[in-house]
Parts: C-alpha cells; structure tokens; sequence
C-alpha cells in the first residue's frame, strides 16, 4: 500500500493489482471481520489483513497511476487489454481513485433503492423519463451525493445525443437494483433472454423458434439441448412460469414482436424500431388480433398464429399505447457470424460478424496479434475482408469522450470436434430416407473415371464448407443453414440445390423430427471408400482441418492426393492413389467402407409408402410437371397428379399424394420420391441426358441421394448447380454407364436420353427457367399477401 511495488513493465500484470480491487472493496463496503462503526480506511484495511492499522496508505493513488500508464503501454503494444480511465480523486490523495471507483457504497446503494422502489416501473424502465423523475426538486436532497454525481452525467450524455450507454455507472446501478426488484416481487432472475426466429422447409413455410439467454453456450437453447424443439410450443414451455424479462411478460400477455436482425427474426428487449421490418406471433383472443395489422395470419401452434411481415412503424403505433417504451441506449456488440466459441468467429469473407448499436459511434479497428488476412470495418459497423483472415482485433467505438473496446477473434479455419452429432439413436427424430431399400443387387460395375480439374475459384464454397463444418460436433437447424448459404449463392434459387449438392456429395444427412414440421442436418465424419486395395475416394466432410489431416497422414503412409471439381457450386471430390488404404485409414483412424453395388432399379420395391392420409390436413400445394415446382394450383395436363398436404398447427412432416382423379394412388413423406414417381407415372421427363451430363428439367426434382453418392464414386465428379448456356441455372449429375442403365430401369420416361430431348422435355426447360413462378424465399414467406 505504500506504493513501493516495482512489477510495472511492459511484459508483467502488476502483481499488486489485486490489492487494488481490495481497496474498492473496503473504502464502500462492509466485509466481514472489518469493525462497521469506523470509517477509518487504514483501520479497516488492517482489519482485512488481520491486524490492527495499517501504517501507510500513500501507495494506493500511485499505484492506481502507475496500472493505468501499464494499461496504455500494452495497448500501445497490440495486446488486448482494457483502458484504465481513472476519475478525478478531487481532495482525497491518498485514496481518491479507489473511492470513485468503488461506485456506490453499500448504503447509498440502499437509499437509492429505496427511492426507485417509489416509482413505477414503466417510468424506471426509460432512462430519459427517469432522469427526469430523479432531477425533480423534491427528489435532488434524497439521493446520495455520489450517485447525483453519477446521474447528472449521465443526463448531460443523454442529451447529447449519446446513446451508448448501456453500461455507464448510474444506468448499470439502475439495472442492477431493477434485478434485486424482481427477485423482492419473486420473479425468476434468468439473464436476458431472446427468442430467434427463422423459416425452413423447401417451400420456406416451417417456422423454427430457438429460446437463447445471453448465460448458455452458442450451442444451447432452452428446454433440454440444441435441438430439444424448435416449434413454438417448445417456447412456451419453456418459459411457463417465468415472468421476469421482456420475453417472458409479452408471452404472458399473448404476444411477441420479431425483427428482422443479422440474418434472422429476433424478439428480445429491443422491440421494433420505425424502420425495421417486423413478424407476430400472437394469441387467439390477445391485443395484436384487435390491432387491425394489414397482414395475414397463419396458426403455428394451438390458439397461436403467426402474421406476414409488416412495417415496424406499425406495429410500434400499437406497442406505445400499451406502454411500450422503444430502446434508448445501446450495448455495441458482435453479432451474427458463424460462432466458433465463446468470442472466437470464422474469418471468412461471406460469414464475419457485425457490430450492432453503432448508431452515431465513431469507429475503427486496429489489429492486436499478427495472422494472414485484413479487416476492416464500415461506418455501419458491417466488418468486411477479402480472404481468410486469422487474427484478434481491437474494435473501438466513440461517442464523444465516451469509448469502449471489443475484441474480435477470428480463425481461418472450423475445429474438428472430438464426436461428430449423430441423430440416428436420438428419440423423436428419423432419417430421412428415399428409398426403401438400399441393400446391393445390381452387378457391380465400375467405369473409367472422368478426371476433372477443380474449378479455378472454388473460394465462395470453400467458405461455405468451413462455416456448414463449425455445427459439425451438434448439428444443424435447417433454417439456420438455408440462411448460411443464403448468404454466399449468386441468387436464391440456388439455396435448395447447393445445400442439396453438399447431402449428394456426403457432408450432410437431413433428419425429420416425428413431433414436428422440422429437420435438422448433421456433418458426415469422413471415412474412406475402398475402389481398390491402393484406391480410395473420401467420403463425409472434408474441410480445411480434415484435408490437412489427410496430407499429413500421406507424409507418412506415401500416396497421392487428388482433387476432382464436378459443378461450380458442389464440393469438391478426393481420391487416394498409390498407398494402402487400410494402413491410411488406421493412421487417421477413419472407417473404412466398401463400394456397394447399386440397389434394386425396382420403383415399387423401393416406393416407401406413408399410412397417413389428407384427412385432418390441408391441401397446401400441387405439382406442376411443366414448371417443376409446386405451386397453389392443380396440373390439369397431368394424369396424376402429385398434392402437398399440410397440418396447420406443423406438428408432422409433409405428406406427398399421388392421385388419378379421386383415386389415391400412393402416399409418402419423402418429396424426391414422389417427384420421381410422379414423373414415371405421366411418363413426363424429369431428367435428360446430354453426353456425360444429366441434366434436370425445370426447377426442382432430384435422384435418390444414395444413387447420386454411387454416381459421385464412379466418376469423381460432384452433382449440384451449373449455369446453362443462356445465363440460368441447371442441376446436374455424371453418369457412367451402369448408372446410366439403372436410372432407365428406376424412372422409365422420367429419364430422357440423348437425342430424346423434344417438346416434352426441351421446351418445359426453356419455360422453367424464363417463367416468372419461382420457389419463394423464407423473407418472402414472411410478407404475407
């Protein structure tokens, strides 16, 4: 305490830092073993250590000086380290800083509370109506002297316009005293919590709800794991009982409000501001239902709807006469990105995160520690880089003398976790599957190779690979991982195809939830695929962690790695030469897995066939056989025609209908099947052949995953999108020619072959691509009509 302490240089943390924070601790509290009838600073301190008085306190202020002048050398030096901003000690030399900085003592604490208490909590909940509350007149001799100090502060920063005052002194007493408040009136002290919202489904119309708290992991949701519900009863249950928050009371009074922010819909404190674009989910019978909103509604749960998107303007009208008080200071922080862990984001160009509440704050960013990579960050706090970008960084952010610090971590690459998420045994979810049976029958033949180089500029999908593998080790949403890729393809319509290019190529497997309109998807943990007993093609995710890892191994078992492009927007193929497999797979401890012959080209052996039917359901969609969609109208060209059928409250997957007339002809919960057996019945072509290439027609229908995996082996070539000689998109498969065959004798008709390619099949191609009808983003969904 006398300040003699030399451990200040650059390189060390002052060892006396501790008996600084002690200091705040005894100047404005009591702590045990400390005599509360004396305010004598060295009396008490001596108490602390045990004896009487301490002799000599002269060292304290000095050695407050000498953290801050420690504190702005590290940073000087790129170390991420706060600022230590030290307050005017006024009179008191000796102990002044550690007064001022222990900010309140215990029983202004108190008195001030006692003062909130007094004021209702509409009032206390708005910083500016508050401080005009607390400056009254009557008020001014009530409040300790300390905490005025603090509040007309932080009322000359209001009203200059500042808002980044989360966390000043007075506003974080206010918070704190608010929390006491609600655990004195028996409210749950949960921290904040905040509900996001995103939409799945192939036609984008299954609502996923995830219930977050700032407490849990990135990977956690409320009610029992990631992925323990996602429908909106899941949220419901898990807030029953709990009134504290904002959340929380919205839903008990039978409403909550999204907001479109960072690539989701997001319901927290915040509420809508006039320029937001905003989602409802309301109660049956509750306020938002009598509010006249020009929207639709749609029921996502019993006695709960949900509406289209509506302007924020309209819907805060309606919030501020019910009390509603919009938010008035900002927290600056990182959001969106793909999490790698606490604090700690892919540096990928597509998927950094941004800084939200920036507001009037001026900002800048200035790097800490050495890596590949620069970033930068725009005046709308968006962070932006041009390649893979390794490193921390120092975000600083100012609004006049007011500055705060955040620190960003960034990585090149996704870890590997050490299980991968497997949902084959979870209860309440099933794989989705295509066919009924995937045992070998058909004679296994294996033709050359197409060998492929890989695309010059495979960048945008080395990206997405890495951020698809960060959820390797739990598992994805769906409508987290439409909005991931959403945010790297060229155009929407691609979303489907690329995400289904990643499941043909082995990364992904979906699975369907049994207890609601849901899937999730999870990453494939690589293995090999033996052609031969030195052959080998690498099946399951293979991002940058897992290619170095097999380099590696190579280095010591000898071979050859090979890299085989397929269409621009898949994956790339690898394939080993030139070593024992047997010995490579130990080394990397990965399974080991045999080329299986195809399945049974039998349609009917491998229809599977669903028990449900239409009753109870709603008809929500038709196929149209000429556009290659489903859409709100029958195809009367069609002899039988395939139906969508839907349960309003989404508490079950799709059923798919295949119907002549009013003759129900099969009924099944996988989409792929029943396109193909759709086509195979009309005898309408879904597919075409040209060279080595078969080519999709119209806009959506795929092969069986497991054929198109089988295809991948035999030709080193991924399927997934290319673009078409006039500018547009196709989805494309290589075939060597025992595939070719197997597809003629699966799909009949629904396969046209070279030269096949006439006015059933050329011009319903032209027409799907130039046609204005296209499968409708979850943003769109969310208009309403």
């Amino acid at each position: 305490m006398s300040g003699g302490s030399s451990s200040d240089t650059a390189e060390e943390e002052p060892a006396f830092f501790r008996y600084l924070v002690l200091t705040c601790v005894i100047a404005v509290n009591d702590v045990a073993g400390t005599d509360l009838d004396t305010h004598n600073f060295r009396v008490r301190m001596g108490q602390a250590f045990g004896i009487a008085e301490l002799t000599s306190v002269g060292g304290v202020n000095r050695l407050w000086r000498r953290l801050a002048n420690w504190s702005d050398r590290q940073r000087s030096a790129g170390r991420p380290v706060r600022q230590v901003v030290l307050p005017d000690p006024g009179a008191m030399r000796l102990i002044g800083y550690a007064v001022k900085m222990a900010f309140p003592a215990w029983r202004d604490k108190a008195q001030f509370a006692a003062i909130l208490k007094t004021i209702s909590q509409s009032v206390r909940g708005s910083p500016r109506r508050l401080v005009e509350e607390l400056l009254r007149t009557h008020r001014r001799f009530d409040i300790p002297s300390a905490i005025m100090d603090a509040l007309l502060d932080f009322s000359e920063r209001l009203s200059s316009g500042q808002t980044m005052l989360a966390g000043h002194r007075f506003w974080a007493l206010v918070s704190g005293i608010e929390r006491q408040i609600s655990a004195e009136n028996g409210e749950r002290g949960d921290a904040a919590a905040w509900i996001e919202l995103r939409f799945a489904g192939f036609d984008q119309d299954v609502a996923e709800f995830s219930l977050k708290t700032a407490r849990q992991s990135r990977l956690s949701s409320i009610g029992g794991g990631h992925f323990a519900g996602g429908a909106w009863s899941d949220v419901l249950q898990a807030v029953a009982g709990n009134k504290s928050g904002h959340v929380a009371r919205r839903i008990g009074e039978g409403y909550a409000v999204f907001v479109r922010r960072a690539g989701s819909w997001v319901c927290d404190e915040g509420g809508p501001g006039t320029d937001d674009f905003c989602m409802v989910v309301a109660r049956r019978g509750s306020a938002p239902r009598d509010w006249r909103l020009r929207t639709t509604w749609t029921e996502v749960d019993r006695d709960w709807d949900i509406s289209g998107r509506i302007d924020g303007i309209e819907v805060l009208r309606h919030l501020s006469r019910n009390g509603f008080v919009p938010e008035e200071l900002v927290g600056p922080r990182l959001t969106g990105g793909v999490s790698l862990k606490r604090n700690v984001y892919l540096g990928r160009p597509s998927f950094l995160p941004e800084v939200s509440g920036v507001h009037s704050s001026a900002i800048s960013v200035t790097r800490l520690r050495e890596g590949p990579g620069e970033l930068r960050v725009e005046p709308n706090g968006l962070l932006r880089c041009e390649e893979t970008t390794d490193g921390v960084w120092r975000i600083g952010l100012a609004e006049g003398d007011n500055r705060m610090d955040l620190t960003c971590v960034l990585e090149g690459s996704a870890p590997e976790p050490s299980t991968y998420s497997d949902f084959t045994s979870k209860s309440g979810w099933r794989q989705d599957r295509e066919m009924s049976d995937e045992a070998p029958s058909h004679p296994l033949q294996i033709g050359a190779m197409i060998e492929d180089d890989v695309a010059a500029d495979r960048t945008a999908m080395d990206d997405l690979g890495e951020a698809i593998f960060s959820k390797a080790g739990t598992g994805w949403r769906e409508g987290e991982l439409i909005a991931l890729i959403e945010r790297v393809v060229p155009t929407h319509d691609l979303v489907w195809d690329v995400l289904r290019a990643y499941q043909e190529a082995g990364w992904l497997d979906p699975y369907v939830s049994q207890t609601w309109r849901g899937r999730v998807w999870t990453c494939r943990r690589p293995s090999l695929v033996l052609l031969s007993e030195s052959e080998a093609v690498v099946d399951g995710a293979t991002p940058c962690i897992v290619q170095k890892a097999l380099s590696k191994a190579l280095g010591v078992t000898g071979g050859e790695l090979k890299r085989y492009g397929g269409a621009p927007w898949s994956p790339e193929s690898i394939r080993i030469d030139g070593m024992f497999v047997a010995r490579l797979a130990e080394t990397l401890e990965w399974p080991v897995l045999p080329l299986s012959a195809l399945p049974a080209p039998d349609p009917i052996r491998q229809w599977i066939e669903d028990p449900r039917t239409p009753d109870g359901r709603r008809h929500a969609s038709s196929w149209s056989y000429g556009l290659g969609l489903f859409v709100d109208r029958h195809d009367e060209s069609a002899r039988v025609s395939l139906e969508r059928w839907v349960r309003d409250r989404g508490d079950e997957a799709d059923l798919y209908v295949l119907r002549r007339g009013s003759e129900i002809l099969k009924k099944t919960a996988s989409r792929v099947a029943a396109i193909l057996e759709g086509h195979r019945l009309n005898k309408i072509a879904l597919f075409a052949q040209n060279g080595e290439r078969l080519r999709r027609i119209g806009k959506s229908g795929y092969l069986p995953s497991p054929i198109a995996r089988q295809a991948r082996f035999r030709t080193m070539r991924s399927s997934g999108p290319v673009m078409a000689s006039d500018g547009t998109w196709d989805y494309a498969y290589h075939l060597d020619r025992s595939m070719t065959v197997w597809l003629r004798r699966f799909i009949g008709e629904g396969f046209a072959g070279p030269g096949e390619d006439g006015p059933a099949t050329g011009s319903a191609m032209a027409l799907a691509r130039r046609r204005g009808t296209r499968r409708p983003s979850w943003d769109s969904i969310a208009g309403g009509v």
